[in-house]
């Protein structure tokens, strides 16, 4: 596994299904991760009982960031070549496309399987930075957007399965030309039933000093790219009729500065919590006491393929939700669980539709029950590492020439 996340990895599907649910069904799980303290001398690690091998982590300009991307192919097939000796049955990458070229090139010498993970469009999400001037220099990313778009292709017309984050995904990755629909399949993100705040999430809001007020949450990335000043206008719009609604905001990478100001500026400042990043368990505490959760996705091409987890883990922790129904999985999982209310992408609707939960706790109550169980039936990522492992055992040693 080649995650493209660092050393240690905090990612809940990662964790989740294959660093504790496979290996505790008997399955060896290697890694290959970044790690800022990389040392070539003793490359490997442990994590969760497995083993890790680590390549160098480093950022900063272009030049260096595509320098590193360089280096750490070449370290993925350093790290390949050097254990195909061993019987693995698989190799997956995900997301990253120089790994994956390492990967398809070490398959020519072993006996494995390439599985590409595909969980977010970074080629996409590139060319649309740049021509927004969000990523500069936008020459650069627009060049090196278009360069891993034709080699993304390249990497699924050549994997033995392929696992997109949606249908809607999938869908997209069919319409490229040489692409095995039988190779392409869904597989989503869940929510981990394991991690269960139970009782303790009754003290939070006491921690928060929120105690007594109705309380919505958002949780996640503050990233520019998900336009959180939409949260304002929401919290704003559903004070109209619940003037005493708080908001919460559990997330980092961001400028959380500049979105508390704000706040401050629109004079609700004093009615919003930011408890930046917490851990997965501490999350799934504050969430589990807030009334609603707000999931706004913005409508843009590369979030429209997504399978947002803060959906599914809202859901799990039976909280309503509120979500916007452009996004098709957030649509398709509020139309089959019921877990909340969908509207479009606008401030008024979401703020609308926070108070009417708050002011109806019958369907309140009955969007907790009926999304809980729906999630716990058909996204926990104990479901979900059976399904990965089913595809697994077809594609387990194929003969090669």
């Amino acid at each position: 596994m080649f995650p493209d996340r660092s050393y240690p990895c905090d990612h809940a599907m990662l964790e989740s299904v294959y660093a504790r649910i496979l290996p505790s069904r008997g399955h060896e799980v290697h890694w290959i991760m970044r790690a800022a303290d990389h040392d070539p001398a003793k490359p490997a690690r442990n994590w969760h009982g497995s083993t890790v091998h680590t390549v160098p982590l480093v950022s900063g300009s272009p030049l260096i960031n595509t320098r590193v991307a360089i280096a750490t192919a070449l370290a993925t097939h350093r790290t390949l070549r050097g254990t195909v000796s061993e019987p693995f049955d698989i190799v997956q990458v995900r997301n990253e496309i120089g790994p994956s070229l390492a990967a398809l090139r070490a398959r020519l010498q072993g006996r494995f399987s390439f599985v590409y993970q595909m969980s977010f469009p970074n080629a996409e999400a590139r060319l649309a930075g740049a021509a927004q001037g969000v990523l500069r220099p936008a020459p650069y990313h627009w060049a090196r957007g278009h360069v891993e778009l034709i080699a993304r292709r390249w990497v699924v017309r050549r994997a033995d399965a392929v696992l997109a984050v949606s249908d809607t995904m999938r869908h997209a990755l069919l319409t490229d030309r040489g692409v095995s629909p039988d190779r392409v399949v869904a597989f989503p993100l869940g929510y981990d039933a394991s991690v269960d705040p139970g009782t303790a999430s009754a003290s939070a809001r006491q921690e928060i000093g929120l105690a007594d007020r109705p309380l919505a949450v958002y949780f996640g990335t503050l990233s520019a790219s998900r336009r959180l000043g939409f949260l304002v206008q929401a919290l704003i719009s559903a004070r109209r009729s619940v003037p005493r609604m708080a908001l919460l905001v559990i997330g980092g990478d961001g400028d959380v500065q500049g979105l508390r100001a704000v706040f401050d500026r629109e004079g609700v400042g004093e009615d919003v919590r930011f408890l930046g990043r917490l851990s997965r368990r501490e999350t799934a505490r504050y969430v589990a006491s807030a009334d609603v959760a707000v999931v706004p996705i913005p409508p843009t091409p590369e979030y429209l393929w997504s399978s947002p987890t803060k959906l599914l883990e809202s859901l799990g922790l039976g909280v309503p939700v509120v979500a916007n129904q452009e996004v098709p999985e957030i649509a398709a999982v509020i139309g089959a669980s019921g877990g909340g209310l969908l509207v479009p992408y606008d401030a008024e609707a979401f703020g609308a539709a926070m108070a009417q939960l708050i002011l109806d706790p019958a369907r309140r109550a009955s969007c907790a029950t009926t999304g809980r169980a729906w999630v716990q039936r058909h996204r926990s990522y104990e479901v979900l590492a059976a399904d990965v492992e089913q595809l697994y055992s077809r594609l387990r040693a194929p003969v090669r020439p």
